[in-house]
């Protein structure tokens, strides 16, 4: 007999333990992924020699279970050349494409849904009742073919909802439409006429790939499924085309990391697991902030385990649609004299927060079961800034949406109907915002005002989630998925806003709305300049010269 197994079994035991327990436990970065293989925190091989030395010990250790059940896994975004290539493609097949054509579809089969569908539909999604009704409302459009595209811009949300309910809403109602003969061929319209096969009573078997298609915006796709999304997405050689040569970094978020691993282990392994620790230090495709919802069946199969999302703000929340201009920096350097690091635009704060809070508030109903998931919201080491944004930027937001809200419901000079309530914002200034703000306060609110008075038609800009004040109230009295490594503050008081701004009609509520105070942030130590966070965002070409000191002379 090995002279180990004559030791007492709760003394072996302590020395598995201590022997597959590492500090900080595994991880899953980059590296890691593309080589199939996790390591340790601190980039080490994993030893498990042991586990193998006999069957009585692989059997006491569960044949590398219980280095499992010790030790976290790590996993952070994917980042390199080849994923990002992939990811790039695969975001814009999934948003521009599949996501855009579901919802011109909806737009297009909405009209002939029968009652029977639209009960079923209203009973399951009862938030958007008024849309179903507008559908049967209105004349159904004509058979235009390809041009349908349009219809993308006709109704489009998510009507102040979670975009990932949303999402689930349209792909619901094409289910139910494409069983119906009213809407057969009205789908037919989106399928390119060169990637339909047609069956042996001359439909096409394409017609409702797009409807069906079970990839979700947390998946790595393999080959076959991007071939699959080219083939179902009718403009997909637009897509690529234009997303051959990408400045911004793509990645694969963390989640969908976790989840990709997750599918490849073995029942017998996945029930080991215990703690699950999602880095998302940096921006990644394809609705990241709705990725969680992927692990809901893991964590209803495997009640033991615990996901932990840690999302920084600075360098993941804060830069989204956040683009590094060198040629304004330039302009503001020569203009300045002095370096000049970049600001953070009060505007984009909440807008970009709002869907990360309101899709970590959607989980429990989507089925995550309690205690199984949570969200840290991390300051990157400068909480007192972060606490100042909150109650600077995102509880003011907030409080001016409750008040709007409010005169809206209650006031008649508003008077807004459901869509003019709830139609979502396409402000100029939310797409490609620039590192560095304009130079003068001044100027700065001009362009604000211009922006507001140009997208009127568009909805209010201050108007972000139906349920959002809510959800930031659930946050700070603890009752929250999530949480922050910070004071987030004391929410503001809508009803003094309300009474003070009662009288206001859109237009007055649009030139106000921006004016944040203060209206540019900046960064402190230990973060880096905020310039220099976007500019880590981009992948260098060959031409760029952004290192260069003769540049900016």
């Amino acid at each position: 007999m090995f002279p180990f197994l004559r030791f007492p079994r709760e003394l072996r035991d302590l020395v598995y333990r201590q022997y597959v327990t590492i500090e900080g436990g595994y991880l899953c970065d980059t590296d890691a992924f593309t080589n199939g293989r996790l390591k340790g925190i601190d980039g080490q091989p994993i030893d498990l020699a042991l586990v193998f030395t006999c069957k009585t010990i692989a059997d006491e250790m569960d044949y590398g279970g219980l280095a499992l059940r010790l030790n976290p896994i790590t996993f952070t975004t994917l980042d390199s050349p080849e994923l990002g290539s992939l990811a790039n493609v695969f975001h814009a097949l999934m948003t521009t494409g599949v996501d855009s054509l579901r919802v011109a579809m909806l737009n297009s089969v909405g009209h002939p849904l029968t009652e029977k569908a639209v009960t079923e539909l209203k009973a399951t999604y009862p938030q958007f009742a008024p849309l179903l009704d507008l559908f049967k409302a209105e004349r159904p459009p004509p058979r235009l073919g390809l041009e349908r595209r349009s219809l993308m811009t006709r109704h489009y949300g998510t009507y102040g909802e979670t975009p990932s309910i949303y999402r689930a809403f349209v792909r619901h109602a094409l289910r139910l439409a494409a069983s119906e003969p009213g809407s057969s061929l009205t789908v037919g319209d989106f399928v390119r006429p060169d990637a339909r096969e047609c069956d042996t009573t001359g439909m096409s078997s394409a017609n409702f790939a797009i409807v069906d298609s079970r990839l979700e915006p947390w998946d790595i796709p393999s080959e076959s499924e991007m071939e699959a999304l080219v083939s179902m997405t009718a403009h997909a050689d637009v897509l690529l085309g234009q997303t051959e040569t990408p400045r911004t970094k793509h990645r694969f978020s963390a989640a969908a990391a976790a989840i990709y691993f997750l599918r490849f282990l073995s029942h017998d392994l996945r029930r080991q697991i215990r703690r699950i620790i999602l880095l998302e230090d940096t921006s990644s495709v394809c609705h990241p902030e709705s990725h969680a919802g992927g692990l809901i069946p893991f964590c209803q199969d495997y009640p033991m385990l615990r996901v932990e999302r840690r999302v920084a703000l600075w360098t993941n929340v804060f830069t989204k649609d956040v683009v590094y201009d060198s040629w304004r920096e330039l302009q503001c350097r020569n203009f300045t004299g002095e370096a000049v690091p970049g600001d953070l635009i009060s505007h984009q704060i909440t807008k970009n927060l709002a869907p990360w809070i309101m899709e970590a508030s959607a989980l429990r109903a989507a089925g995550m079961p309690d205690d199984s998931f949570s969200i840290l919201l991390e300051s990157g080491g400068a909480p007192e800034l972060c606490t100042s944004i909150f109650e600077s930027v995102v509880h003011r937001d907030v409080a001016w949406q409750e008040a709007w809200m409010k005169c809206a419901e209650e006031d008649g000079t508003l008077s807004l109907s459901w869509f003019d309530r709830r139609i979502q914002s396409y402000v100029a200034y939310q797409q490609g915002v620039s590192h560095v703000a304009p130079i003068s306060p001044r100027l700065m609110q001009a362009l604000s005002n211009h922006w507001m008075l140009t997208s009127l038609d568009h909805g209010f800009a201050g108007y972000f989630f139906e349920g959002l004040p809510q959800a930031v109230r659930d946050i700070v009295e603890g009752r929250s998925t999530v949480s922050c490594d910070f004071d987030v503050g004391t929410p503001l008081d809508h009803e003094q806003i309300f009474d003070l701004h009662k009288a206001w009609n859109e237009r007055k509520w649009a030139l106000e709305w921006p004016s944040h105070s203060p209206a540019i942030w900046r960064t402190v130590s230990p973060l880096p300049d905020w310039a220099g966070i976007v500019r880590d965002n981009m992948i260098r070409l060959e031409e760029d010269r952004l290192d260069d000191a003769a540049y900016y002379t």
